[in-house]
């Protein structure tokens, strides 16, 4: 339950508390203790639910540091008044209030001193941007990431990504690379480079290059989904029948959705056979 539906409820708690105080006080309207009963009970319960809320919002903070650890990394840790905000920011940013989340971010900057404050909340501000489609806001603020961190190779990564979502696929494919010339152990750069390849121009040259990478992605983690998908569509499109099923059921071990996986290679499959007639 997020926490704007709390509030909802909290608020309704706090106008049917009022209501049968209205109605008790009606009844008797001389009785002054009870009154002063009343006033007592909602001070009560309004100060129970800020310290309510401010648990909540403490345990929520320690569970997003933990959740994005490689993202928030050693940023503002001189500073315990940003990293706080930072953490308010990424909790905005997890309940869809992505304009509050960027206002966070940007308040933030001035606050701002080495390269590791700059990528977390930069990786995040775009992030809100990608969320809703703003894909020219996203890479702008990664361009801005990377003059600040040029080796972050997610940052390239995600770029990589944005470009391709807004169909610039020749600056998505220079971002991929430049995501692993930054760090050749990143699998999802890998993963998302053969995923380009495979949606581009389907000649050998890029079939080959698009199984390559996702097998270099499968050598740093061999069961990740994306990369044995890639792999199995870029070996059946090269005819290699036997390297696909291979794949396909690595893919099935893994806990992918191999039915659709296998609809999608007899789909292709059939898409060849009548290009052929």
């Amino acid at each position: 339950m997020t926490i704007s539906k709390l509030r909802i409820i909290y608020i309704v708690i706090l106008i049917a508390i009022i209501a049968i105080m209205i109605v008790t006080i009606f009844r008797d309207p001389s009785d002054r203790k009870l009154l002063a009963k009343c006033a007592s009970l909602i001070i009560v319960y309004i100060v129970a639910i800020v310290k309510l809320e401010s648990w909540r919002y403490s345990f929520a903070g320690r569970n997003y540091e933990l959740k994005y650890q490689d993202l928030i990394g050693d940023a503002f840790t001189n500073n315990k008044s940003a990293r706080k905000q930072l953490i308010k920011g990424i909790i905005l940013y997890n309940d869809g209030k992505y304009d509050a989340a960027v206002s966070k971010f940007d308040n933030l900057r001035k606050d701002c001193i080495r390269p590791a404050d700059y990528s977390a909340i930069l990786t995040f501000r775009a992030l809100c941007f990608s969320e809703r489609h703003g894909y020219d806001e996203a890479i702008a603020t990664y361009k801005e990431l990377l003059n600040h961190a040029p080796d972050n190779s997610r940052a390239w990564s995600n770029m990589g990504m944005s470009y391709a979502k807004s169909g610039r696929t020749d600056l998505a494919a220079d971002a991929y690379r430049n995501a692993i010339r930054a760090n050749d152990k990143n699998a999802y750069a890998h993963t998302n480079l053969a995923s380009l390849l495979l949606d581009t121009d389907e000649t050998k040259e890029n079939l080959e290059e698009a199984l390559k990478h996702a097998k270099t992605a499968l050598q740093i983690n061999a069961t990740l989904q994306p990369a044995l998908s890639m792999a199995c569509q870029a070996s059946a499109r090269l005819g290699d029948d036997k390297g696909a099923q291979e794949y396909l059921h690595r893919f099935a071990r893994a806990g992918g959705d191999w039915k659709a996986l296998e609809e999608i290679l007899d789909l292709e499959k059939k898409l060849n056979l009548e290009d052929d007639l």
